[in-house]
């Protein structure tokens, strides 16, 4: 009975100094912009530990729109569009 007290007692306790993060799931919609003037759309779901590590890896992007729900993002690239690539233009470098 002691033995069992001790171990209910040693499982409370650590339950609670754990901690559990909960990840936080972004839903992403990225804009990109291409040299030629095209332009591409993504949606995608990211999840991070906390917001900071969300604005780091975005740092370089424009926030279009930011809410509960999403958040816009867009970037420009000077390289070809896909679609001009793919119709078998090149870069001229």
């Amino acid at each position: 009975m002691v033995k069992t007290l001790f171990i209910l007692f040693i499982f409370t306790l650590s339950a609670c100094f754990t901690t559990q993060a909960s990840a936080l799931t972004l839903t992403l919609s990225i804009e990109t912009v291409y040299g030629d003037g095209e332009k591409s759309f993504e949606t995608r779901q990211e999840s991070y530990e906390a917001m900071e590590d969300f604005f780091s890896q975005y740092n370089d992007w424009q926030i279009i729109d930011m809410n509960k729900e999403e958040i816009t993002l867009r970037t420009r690239t000077e390289k070809l569009s896909p679609l001009l690539e793919w119709s078998g233009y090149a870069e001229v470098q």
